[in-house]
């Protein structure tokens, strides 16, 4: 539901599509500012200056190269930097090949104005921060499970505050050093792990803003979560992470080996925005970059998982992200190819919910809020009598 174009060097994803089709049967589709990136992220000062050349382009200065765009291209051309760059360079190419297929898709063409620019995304800012607001449930004193056992999406009241559920889902709103009690002795044959790694912006928003924040995890924690015990045979895990070398090196070097996964490969998320660009410039490693990775490990496997295909190296996955931080595009459809038809399917940290998945964490309702969705008025229209 969620792939809409795929070459050779990775995947189109659409996330909002997936949502719509998702909650079809309940006309429930994401509210317009959740997926209304038009712009780049920058500073208020950057996107007024934008705006004013693009509609006065003779009345302004000449744009001039910024320091930071400087340091990016002479790091390219430096040999002592070459080797740090090349994964930046990398997944640019890569990204253009992905981006092109979107194109010819119809996606991605859409053009910012100089009205976009002045308002800098500023709905999507407010609509992220209403959320954490509203959705607040923290199953850290007092966890609690639930499911929807049925074939459709449905809409369900709990602990006072209306939520939407997709088909075939359970939760587990715990700690995730307490998924035992939950899952018994379960297992399956799909993970998918987004640990709240330790950085600078959350530790920062924590500090501004309790509420609009999340719990982190030290990455020695990280391995004491007895994942191991609930691998099928052969199972495919997929663990979302971020640039830091640290923490890579520290989750294919400890982690996976402790949960008896052996490392694959590791795929690249690319943020852009509903015109393509990145959501931020590309940088000297280790500046900030607009993407994200993913690394795969499998489990050791039974005879019949051997001939299971594992995710070629560096496919990149570009999409348009969610205004809500850390809300990542879901993973099942394009990772179909590499497990088990009707794979169980687990994912660990979650914020929100996937159909026919299993979904635990201490903020597991976080995103199925009904702040989150509106009704389809198309739908709703063709449905009225003329």
């Amino acid at each position: 539901m969620s792939v809409v174009a795929t070459c050779d060097e990775g995947y189109f994803l659409s996330h909002e599509e997936f949502i719509v089709k998702t909650y079809q049967e309940i006309n429930s589709v994401p509210a317009e500012p959740m997926f209304n990136l038009r712009t780049p992220f920058m500073q208020e000062a950057q996107s007024s200056q934008i705006a004013a050349r693009m509609l006065d382009p003779d009345g302004q200065p000449p744009k001039k190269k910024s320091k930071k765009e400087i340091i990016f291209r002479k790091a390219e051309t430096d040999s002592n930097q070459m080797e740090k760059m090349s994964e930046v360079t990398l997944v640019k190419e890569r990204m253009k090949a992905v981006l092109e297929s979107a194109r010819n898709c119809g996606c991605l063409n859409y053009s910012a104005t100089p009205e976009d620019f002045k308002d800098n995304n500023s709905s999507s800012r407010k609509f992220s921060d209403s959320v954490f607001q509203v959705s607040n449930i923290i199953g850290s004193e007092n966890s609690f499970s639930g499911a929807n056992n049925s074939d459709c999406a449905m809409k369900q009241s709990i602990q006072g505050e209306n939520y939407v559920l997709p088909s075939k889902c359970r939760f587990f709103c715990g700690d995730l050093f307490s998924l035992e009690k939950f899952l018994s002795e379960e297992k399956f044959d799909l993970l998918v792990i987004d640990p709240p790694w330790w950085n600078k912006y959350i530790r920062r928003r924590k500090l501004a803003d309790q509420a609009s924040s999340y719990s982190m995890m030290y990455n020695k924690d990280l391995a004491q979560i007895p994942i191991e015990k609930h691998l099928a045979p052969g199972a495919l895990v997929a663990i979302w992470c971020t640039n830091s070398q640290s923490n890579i090196n520290q989750l294919r070097d400890d982690v996976m080996p402790s949960w008896g996964l052996d490392y694959i490969s590791t795929w690249f998320w690319v943020k852009v925005t509903k015109s393509g660009c990145t959501v931020c410039d590309f940088s000297v490693p280790p500046g900030k970059q607009p993407y994200e990775r993913i690394l795969f490990g499998r489990s050791h496997g039974a005879e019949s998982s051997k001939n299971l295909k594992n995710p070629d190296g560096n496919k990149v996955i570009l999409s348009v992200p969610s205004a809500i931080h850390s809300h990542k595009p879901p993973l099942i459809d394009v990772l179909a190819p590499f497990v088990q038809p009707s794979p169980k399917i687990l994912e660990l940290f979650a914020r929100s919910l996937l159909p026919n998945t299993t979904s635990c964490g201490l903020e597991v309702l976080k995103l199925q809020h009904e702040i989150l969705f509106k009704s389809n008025e198309k739908t709703l229209n063709s449905k009225r009598p003329e």
